[in-house]
């Protein structure tokens, strides 16, 4: 990687660094250009990118401002940031109620891909709704040290905290019973979730895309209606939506205040009590 970053920069921002210099090569040279803002702007555009995924992108390149950029162009591109940061919409997570009855019919079609069976097999029999960038970034068979690892012999799944949203490494359990079904799915070696043709998926967006097309659902609607599912069933306790809450990377408040709330049959007020004095 030519990007004069720290390991700690490196980790957080490892996708957008890859996929900049893809696109634009040296990205540390061509941010000298006053043009390069215009540029990715047009590259965004094409790729269809969310307001998230353009945040991202520009908070990446801010971070890099101070190493090349002039104090005016330092300034226009933390302006270019907070319209992005504006641009994101500000609303409750979206939740399908049959989202579970649309994933296994999607699971019935002869043409869908074993990388989409995958993540639907993972929320259905578990639960698991990862971060899209959670699945593609995991390898199986054999562990490299670049991204997460799957054992499927043994269910153990290592997330790395360098590759993920919140970098908190997790220790995941896979059950016996969805592992089985994994394994008609995941290949011997390789990537858990990969591209059509067997490749890397070098943005999250395109598994989001392929997840739509196969699925009908937006992958993100799947991700929420699943941890909302989980929070609303009576026999889940506070610790037990705690635990899960960890598996997927979310922090138990977030967890209560955007997943409880949506569905008005459930009573969190003694959650929620509860919950400050819970010990772990």
């Amino acid at each position: 990687m030519s990007l004069n970053l720290s390991p700690i920069s490196v980790s957080r921002r490892l996708s957008q660094a890859r996929q900049l210099e893809a696109q634009f090569g040296d990205v540390l040279q061509a941010m000298q250009s006053p043009e390069f803002p215009d540029r990715v702007r047009g590259w965004f555009a094409e790729r269809q990118f969310m307001p998230e995924t353009r945040h991202s992108y520009v908070a990446f390149l801010c971070s890099l401002t101070h190493q090349v950029c002039t104090p005016q162009m330092v300034k226009h591109y933390r302006l270019w940031l907070e319209q992005c940061k504006r641009e994101i919409p500000n609303q409750d997570p979206e939740v399908d109620p049959n989202y579970r009855q649309h994933l296994i019919e999607a699971l019935q079609n002869p043409s869908i891909p074993d990388s989409i069976c995958v993540s639907i097999i993972l929320i259905l029999e578990e639960g698991l709704a990862l971060r899209p960038s959670d699945l593609i970034n995991t390898r199986v068979g054999e562990d490299v040290g670049d991204g997460h690892y799957l054992d499927l012999s043994t269910g153990q799944w290592q997330i790395r905290g360098s590759y993920t949203k919140n970098r908190q490494d997790r220790q995941l359990t896979l059950s016996p019973t969805t592992l089985a079904k994994l394994r008609q799915y995941a290949p011997e070696v390789g990537f858990l979730v990969s591209t059509l043709n067997g490749r890397r998926y070098q943005t999250t967006s395109t598994f989001c895309r392929n997840f739509r097309t196969y699925t009908g659902m937006r992958f993100l609607v799947a991700r929420h209606s699943a941890v909302s599912h989980f929070n609303h069933q009576d026999q889940n306790t506070v610790q037990q939506i705690k635990q899960q809450a960890h598996k997927l990377g979310h922090s138990f408040a977030c967890n209560l205040a955007k997943y409880t709330s949506m569905l008005p049959d459930k009573n969190v007020t003694e959650c929620n009590e509860r919950s400050k004095n819970l010990r772990v």
